[in-house]
């Protein structure tokens, strides 16, 4: 199903109605589209040349972030959101290059530079709210107890992670949900 170039199951989300959210695989918070009872889809590139997707990028640049957009141009992916990340230079502008070709919220997740730093959770909590609102607006869906019950589900696979990881992530969780959804 992962290696499938057809995308099976994103299909019959689409065709129960069903919202989807790309993404890049780098740290983004699935619990918060599931919440918003949309499909999470990670961007990672295809086995496919990037025909429409070149117009769009250099011939330099990276295959990855062309074929990921060579999925969504070619209509084989059809999505109602785009969260790309600042992890190299092309990245940088992929959420505007990419809100330039289609009319669904296209953006970038900021994540702290510096994780030890005082302000970071805050920053986080912050960027994770921000999404949130974007995921609640896209959805037309509220966030409320069904974020509770997606970390509940969580909690499982996360606690067969290393102990100090699964810590990290959970509380990474906890600090980036607002403790009162509206």
């Amino acid at each position: 199903m992962v290696e499938s170039p057809d995308f099976e199951t994103v299909a019959r989300w689409r065709e129960s109605g069903g919202k989807v959210v790309g993404h890049f695989q780098v740290a983004f918070p699935e619990e918060v589209v599931h919440a918003a009872g949309m499909l999470p889809f990670k961007m990672r590139g295809a086995p496919l040349e990037p025909n429409l997707a070149d117009s769009r990028f250099g011939s330099y640049l990276c295959s990855i972030l062309k074929t990921s957009l060579e999925l969504v141009l070619d209509e084989r992916i059809h999505l109602d959101m785009f969260v790309s990340h600042p992890i190299c230079d092309t990245a940088r502008n992929l959420a505007t290059i990419w809100g330039r070709n289609f009319d669904y919220p296209c953006q970038i997740l900021y994540l702290p530079q510096n994780p030890n730093s005082a302000g970071s959770v805050e920053y986080l909590r912050h960027e994770y709210d921000r999404m949130r609102k974007i995921a609640e607006d896209v959805s037309g869906r509220a966030i409320t107890d069904a974020a509770t019950e997606v970390r509940r589900q969580l909690e499982t696979p996360y606690s067969m992670r290393r102990p100090e990881r699964a810590r990290a992530i959970t509380n990474c969780w906890i600090c980036s949900v607002p403790s009162k959804m509206s």
